[in-house]
């Protein structure tokens, strides 16, 4: 029965999706314009970054790209549940959708499964657009460990959109966890540099944030050559930080859930 839901959820935004041809081959000429972008920066300073990526094995452009490809995933992760929640508040269909017989969970993944499937095509198309037209390289890479540490990313950041969901219920407008943990993610994570460039009071904060071991253990994984057994430092601080944000998560969304219903403020906007 979940699966069927889910399957209509999907089926639902794809035919909005498809269509608007024109918003997907804008997104399609973004991706394209973003990976020449990084490579054209990669060609000019990318001899003076490797001296930051003896650890990793590769080239500047290489290590960007994987970071600009699955970011996409985190911040997915972090903002679908939220934007969802906002929509149908605005829409006035919150209420409608929370006294059917689907529990909170299976309306919250449904709304945002799209989102997912969605973005893992546009991680797949920047990879093809780096390996086929500007050379990106892996090394051994280890896809099943990388799928593994991609899916405990999205768990762990999905945990914090959940949260962000739940700010969205009361704030209506607007949120400040996402939209604080985004702004240390593309900051201190390393998505678009290695962490040690940064002052090593700066790096400290790199540490409280699971990207850093999404990314790192990524890039590894794939670029790398690593082992299974060389990734789990950074798999299991990932483990972690997943079993402390889950029931904080819950809690915080069941909370704001239960207000905002006590206070009558749900169909506000």
């Amino acid at each position: 029965m979940f699966l069927f839901k889910l399957a209509s959820f999907l089926k639902k935004d794809a035919k909005i999706f498809v269509s608007y041809k024109l918003s997907f081959l804008m997104t399609c000429i973004g991706m394209v314009v973003s990976v020449a972008t990084f490579y054209y920066i990669a060609k000019l300073f990318g001899k003076s970054a490797s001296t930051y990526l003896p650890s990793y094995n590769t080239d500047y452009f290489s290590f960007v790209l994987i970071g600009i490809a699955f970011s996409t995933y985190l911040t997915t992760s972090l903002s679908t549940f939220a934007n969802h929640i906002r929509e149908a508040q605005a829409s006035g269909v919150l209420e409608s959708m929370l006294v059917t017989p689907s529990s909170v969970a299976e309306i919250m993944i449904g709304m945002s499964i799209w989102d997912f499937v969605f973005t893992s095509f546009r991680i797949i198309i920047y990879l093809i657009i780096g390996i086929f037209f500007f050379g990106m390289q892996f090394n051994n890479p280890d896809i099943l460990a990388g799928i593994l540490i991609l899916m405990l990313s999205v768990v762990c950041f999905s945990f914090i959109g959940i949260m962000s969901a739940g700010f969205i219920l009361i704030f209506k407008r607007s949120e400040p966890v996402g939209w604080f943990i985004g702004g240390l993610t593309g900051l201190f994570s390393g998505v678009f540099f290695p962490i040690e460039v940064l002052p090593l009071k700066l790096q400290v904060i790199s540490y409280f944030l699971p990207a850093t071991y999404s990314l790192r253990a990524l890039r590894h994984a794939l670029l790398s050559g690593y082992s299974f057994k060389m990734l789990m430092p950074d798999i299991s601080v990932l483990i972690v930080f997943s079993i402390v944000l889950l029931p904080l998560a819950v809690i915080i969304f069941k909370y704001t859930l239960k207000q905002v219903k006590i206070d009558g403020s749900l169909v506000h906007y």
